[in-house]
């Protein structure tokens, strides 16, 4: 589940541009734990993409930082995006993996240090999985600055706000069954010969097995979204999540440019 927390004084800002203003600071969870997290003001439409990815990517075990629903007072911490609650802001707050993102390392990187980091993406156990689950989330940008890496086989999905469509979707965008843009899968598609192509899509097929086992109303439930939007857009989300199951195979498959293998 979505643990729900509150923002300790003492958050700074990232040195690095992000899209929304994000921080890095120490939230405290109801049991007394403190957590050091990565934290976001994020308006309702991200901040509810954010809280059911979340939720769905665990009980397929992918490699995404634990999520907290996190209210911030705003004497410790002024936002201005997330909802009003009390005498602060509701935000999202994410374990902190403390690794950097493949962006970053590739813009740091001399030519041999590059090749061998998008080496090692492409050949990352945990690609197809990624591929096939922006899919059925319909992430439409997963880019490099939203993929950490902490070495060769060690890379973190983070930033789902822009999943189901987009920032800005509403229920007419959610089309079960159609094929959104999927970056990861693009990179792929333009790097992969006819064999590797046909194991990736083996491997898709086999992540869809477990995709098919979540249980998309269990997540919503653990996904702390119930006060967010309406529940018409809350309904909207969990019926397109549902439907689209079986519609993964097929949509990653075409955005790997591996039609005859559907």
């Amino acid at each position: 589940m979505v643990k729900l927390a509150t923002v300790l004084a003492g958050a700074e800002p990232l040195t690095q541009k992000t899209y929304n203003d994000t921080y890095r600071g120490q939230i405290l969870l109801s049991e007394g734990e403190t957590v050091q997290a990565i934290i976001k003001d994020l308006d309702e439409r991200q901040l509810l993409n954010e809280l059911f990815v979340a939720s769905l990517a665990e009980p397929l075990e992918l490699p995404v930082p634990a999520a907290f629903l996190a209210y911030a007072p705003t004497d410790r911490l002024n936002l201005k995006n997330g909802p009003i609650s009390g005498e602060g802001r509701l935000c999202f707050a994410s374990a902190d993996v403390k690794v950097p993102n493949v962006a970053f390392q590739i813009e740091e990187a001399n030519d041999e240090a590059k090749e061998k980091l998008l080496g090692d993406l492409r050949a990352w156990k945990g690609i197809s999985a990624t591929v096939a689950f922006d899919t059925w989330v319909a992430n439409i940008d997963r880019h490099g600055g939203n993929l950490l890496v902490g070495g060769s086989d060690e890379f973190w999905l983070i930033d789902h706000g822009h999943c189901l469509t987009g920032n800005k979707w509403t229920p007419s965008d959610l089309v079960e069954d159609k094929v959104y843009r999927n970056k990861i899968a693009a990179m792929l598609k333009a790097e992969l010969d006819d064999a590797e192509r046909e194991k990736k899509c083996k491997e898709i097929d086999a992540f869809v097995a477990e995709i098919l086992s979540v249980r998309v109303g269990s997540c919503r439930s653990a996904s702390q979204i119930e006060n967010l939007l309406t529940e018409t857009d809350r309904d909207a989300a969990e019926g397109f999540l549902n439907k689209r199951q079986m519609h993964v195979s097929k949509c990653s498959k075409a955005s790997l440019g591996a039609g005859s293998l559907v």
